[in-house]
């Protein structure tokens, strides 16, 4: 049943082309692999699938592949937890063999696509179900937000043909998922770091429609086990040692073809600029856990931007949108005496805050700097209120420097965080006591002398 939700799209892309890549992305982790081998073909040749059968022969699994720079690149590994695996090296989608491995509890654990060749590897032992979509990533959100909810990971992704092909497995070793992308090297590397800064491992990165997609998980077992990334090492043979002297294996090799895809990038900018926020480019696009649901962030290039959020409605009467006090039907009988009347906990049966649909959904717009600001103003109030050297406050007179005494910052914000963050709003039409401007807008509290 959900293999047609590949099928339906893959028609599309069944006979294809694909360009040569001309990166390798290798990330290396300590794990519990007993030993490891890999092998790479050569740009521009063909699949060395001997060498596959002969590792197979020696009780070697696939563990990660991509066609890179360096051509096909391949990843074997012992006790990696795969207790059977098959593969196909084909032009055409294998619609059919994979029905057929999937009968049998075959999963896609390894993709990739290159020289005009998908090469898909399916193996026992770890995934309990498994869904995929192919579309272009606007797209992709929704499926990515539904089935993790469902409990599904993203266990694999490649990009070819404009599209994203998008993977996600039941029993997947881990949690709390999050992914961005990046559009320069330099930013995708600071944000490595940044996520195990967050106590995160990388899973996989992928080049792409001339950006970085990153993918961060927790495990869940707990363990934060060593970690390390190279992009477009000049040695890799050496690189791969030092990493095996250092106890890590490689767990993932990425691909993508960096110079065509930034000559297509310039177009799908273009596009993206003339449809969204007049001409702004984005610099930030992470979707990540919340609240058991989901939030995506944009950041723009002018620091303007935008959250959504997606989360179970957390009113305690609320019970998949329909009302626990009155079981629904919007009237309330009292348990111990005999006595009815129109629920108030409610809408007529369903729940007020999240209109009957069980979720809340919603989004936050924020202006050019507000959520820097926004994000300092939260820093300073957990800092005590002191970001502002003591020399600054004007002791003789008792005026706050930043604020003159009104309590809130001058920096006036056409939306605002609805929190204690920002508790004044000037309507439209009324003149703000703090900016004296006439229009609808938000002022944040000033946290340096801490009036309110």
């Amino acid at each position: 049943m959900k293999l047609k939700i590949l099928f339906l799209h893959l028609i599309f892309f069944t006979s294809f082309c694909l360009k040569a890549q001309d990166q390798t992305l290798l990330i290396a982790t300590k794990t519990k692999f007993a030993t490891q081998t890999w092998f790479y073909c050569g740009h521009g040749n063909a699949l060395d699938t001997q060498k596959i059968k002969e590792k197979y022969n020696e009780n070697y699994y696939i563990t990660s592949l991509s066609y890179t720079d360096k051509g096909w690149f391949v990843a074997l590994s012992k006790n990696c937890g795969f207790t059977s695996q098959s593969y196909n090296y084909t032009t055409e989608w294998p619609s059919d063999w994979l029905s057929e491995r999937r009968s049998k509890g075959y999963y896609i654990t390894s993709i990739a696509a290159g020289n005009g060749k998908w090469m898909i590897v399916v193996s026992k032992g770890i995934y309990t179900n498994q869904v995929w979509e192919y579309d272009k990533w606007d797209n992709l959100n929704k499926f990515l937000q539904e089935y993790w909810k469902k409990g599904y990971e993203i266990t694999d992704i490649e990009y070819t043909n404009g599209k994203w092909l998008l993977i996600m497995s039941a029993n997947a070793p881990y949690k709390d998922q999050s992914c961005i992308f990046q559009y320069t090297e330099s930013d995708a590397r600071k944000m490595i770091n940044k996520y195990w800064d967050e106590g995160r491992r990388i899973q996989l990165v992928e080049y792409g429609d001339g950006k970085y997609f990153i993918l961060a998980s927790k495990f869940k077992d707990g363990s934060l086990p060593s970690q390390s990334f190279g992009f477009n090492v000049n040695d890799v043979k050496k690189w791969i040692s030092d990493e095996w002297n250092e106890d890590r294996d490689i767990t993932y090799i990425g691909g993508g073809n960096k110079v065509s895809t930034e000559g297509h990038n310039n177009a799908a900018t273009h596009n993206h600029n003339h449809n969204n926020h007049n001409g702004k480019t984005v610099v930030i696009d992470a979707t990540m856990p919340y609240m058991n649901g989901t939030a995506r962030h944009v950041i723009y290039s002018d620091g303007s931007g935008y959250s959504e959020y997606d989360f179970p409605c957390t009113n305690l009467h609320c019970r998949n949108g329909r009302c626990t006090m009155c079981n629904g039907t919007g009237i309330f009988v009292h348990p111990m005496v005999n006595y009815t009347t129109y629920c108030t906990a409610c809408n007529n049966g369903l729940c007020k805050y999240c209109g009957g649909k069980g979720r809340i959904t919603n989004s936050k717009h924020w202006a050019p700097g507000e959520a820097q600001a926004y994000m300092q103003a939260v820093r300073s109030l957990k800092n005590g209120g002191y970001d502002v050297p003591e020399d600054k406050i004007k002791r003789n007179t008792g005026v706050c420097p930043d604020c003159g005494g009104t309590g809130y910052r001058p920096e006036s914000y056409q939306y605002a965080a609805g929190s204690y963050m920002a508790p004044y709003h000037n309507h439209a039409g009324n003149k703000c006591p703090i900016c004296s401007k006439t229009t609808d807008h938000y002022h944040y509290r000033c946290t340096t002398c801490k009036k309110f």
